[in-house]
């Protein structure tokens, strides 16, 4: 036994708790549990209500639309999307919005960076604010427009939602470009400061208030997250906007890398079973730098709305190199998204939460790339997570007791990774009623005594798989719908979407 473990002892935790975390240590595990035992769990209300907006979760589109665009026209891709219910579609995307050309429906032809130079040469159906709106009729979703103020100008761009408003397509979220923190050539030349991007998009968002002044506009933000050491840039970005107004909004995005938390030894073609607890503890740590550096906003802005207009899990590289299907497919990755979604919608100050990406590379697809448009372990968890938020206008933590924790070891690899409960759940409330979200991160089924919480007996629909399946066409997770009247068992790595059982007259 390690001289940490021994510790555990003499620390006068509860014997229950200190043999856990003992066995865990001389297994080797970087996970300590602090776990309540095989009995019932009681699930109550917490906290006050949030307020929850209309556009809260949904999708950025991203490249694989502009490559795609004449896909749209596929009523399996529309009826995939609109199954997934989101709430808002980002267009053009992320990175190309900062080269894009709305009238062509197309990247610009110049300022090209050399990585996006192929585009000069590629044929393709033009991705128009026409084809976007298919995908928007289908989805019954709210656009989030993301504008070039790289490589075009704010004339142009002004049209491009006059345009989109003739359309029929609301002028109702407008972001002003997109992750200029980062350290590229072509954000350095056009804003050498932030305080240069902060200039601009204040004299943006006033004309864009003059046109349409219900839009809600949001500025460009950096979401540090604990334990990864942004470029210099990036690092000043929030305290350097101070000259920023006119704005309702920050975007921020976070893509957590697991490779600063899985070492090697760990991986064995797939992820190793020890990484699972350490993979999702990371979005409680996300939300903590995400609160964190909205403190590093200047005074002025620092009670704004936050827009997370992308978030998925980064790629995991070792030795700078990409380590293919680590983690991509894996039902694991399902279960990091939409506890990061449900984190986010809990966190005060967060207005919207767009995973990223609807359609991409498998590393971040919500659905696959080819027909019949199949959802990933991402589409599988996510589906249940937005259709509990639909037409929801609060939401309120629910609370377990005895609550199951997990404690990371301190680990070199690891910075200050917080303890996290591996039960989450909230309730969302509608005009139409209450329906709730609970997501055990555990691999042990829990018994949850719901009692009157619902009003009485609910039903639920519970997805779940082994952490560290595959999910593909031929292996799917195992998704089962029954009723129950106070208790029910949430599997091991599960997500349940429960609501009311509304008895039938006579």
């Amino acid at each position: 036994m390690s001289n940490f473990a021994r510790s555990v002892f003499s620390a006068g935790l509860p014997s229950r708790v200190a043999i856990c975390m003992a066995i865990a240590l001389v297994g080797q595990s970087p996970i300590i549990y602090a776990d309540p035992g095989p009995g019932a769990i009681r699930v109550a209300l917490t906290g006050l209500p949030k307020g929850l907006s209309p556009g809260f979760y949904g999708f950025n589109l991203d490249f694989w639309f502009a490559i795609h665009a004449a896909r749209l026209d596929n009523p399996t891709l529309l009826r995939a999307a609109a199954a997934l219910h989101p709430m808002v579609l980002r267009y053009p995307g992320g990175t190309l919005a900062n080269y894009w050309n709305w009238r062509t429906g197309w990247f610009i032809r110049h300022d090209l960076p050399s990585r996006l130079r192929w585009t000069k040469h590629r044929t393709h159906v033009p991705y128009t604010l026409s084809r976007f709106k298919t995908i928007v009729n289908a989805t019954g979703a709210s656009p989030v427009f993301d504008l070039n103020l790289l490589t075009s100008k704010l004339s142009d761009q002004l049209s491009m939602l006059h345009q989109a408003r003739n359309l029929g397509l609301p002028v109702r979220y407008v972001e002003l470009g997109n992750e200029f923190y980062l350290s590229k050539a072509g954000y350095k030349a056009h804003f050498p400061t932030p305080q240069s991007y902060a200039h601009r998009a204040w004299r943006w968002a006033t004309a864009i208030h003059h046109a349409f002044p219900r839009a809600r506009i949001a500025a460009v933000g950096f979401w540090h997250v604990p334990g990864q050491r942004p470029a210099p840039r990036a690092a000043q970005w929030n305290t350097g906007l101070g000259h920023l107004a006119g704005v309702q909004a920050i975007t921020m995005h976070d893509y957590a890398s697991p490779a600063r938390l899985i070492p090697r030894a760990m991986l064995q073609g797939r992820l190793d079973t020890s990484a699972i607890p350490l993979l999702l503890g990371l979005p409680f740590q996300a939300v903590r730098g995400l609160d964190e550096s909205r403190y590093e906003l200047p005074a002025s802005l620092v009670q704004l709305p936050i827009w997370v207009t992308e978030y998925n899990l980064g790629p995991l590289r070792l030795d700078g190199h990409p380590h293919p299907d680590a983690i991509d497919a894996l039902w694991v990755h399902g279960l990091y998204n939409a506890t990061l979604g449900l984190l986010l919608a809990q966190t005060p100050h967060v207005q919207m939460a767009l995973v990223h990406a609807l359609i991409g590379s498998p590393m971040f697809s919500v659905l696959q790339s080819a027909p019949p448009y199949q959802r990933s372990a991402s589409g599988y968890t996510l589906s249940l997570l937005y259709r509990a938020a639909k037409e929801a206008i609060s939401l309120q933590t629910l609370s377990f007791a005895p609550e199951p924790m997990a404690h990371p070891v301190p680990f070199v690899r690891l910075g200050k990774m917080p303890a996290y409960p591996t039960l989450i759940g909230a309730v969302f409330q509608s005009p139409r009623g209450q329906r709730a979200v609970l997501i055990n991160l555990s691999s042990r089924p829990r018994t949850l005594d719901m009692g009157k919480l619902l009003g009485g007996a609910f039903h639920y629909r519970e997805r779940y798989a082994p952490a560290q399946m595959t999910v593909a066409a031929n292996q799917i997770p195992t998704t089962r719908s029954e009723n129950a009247t106070t208790s029910f068992v949430l599997k091991p790595y599960a997500i349940a979407l429960l609501w009311k059982v509304i008895p039938r007259p006579g």
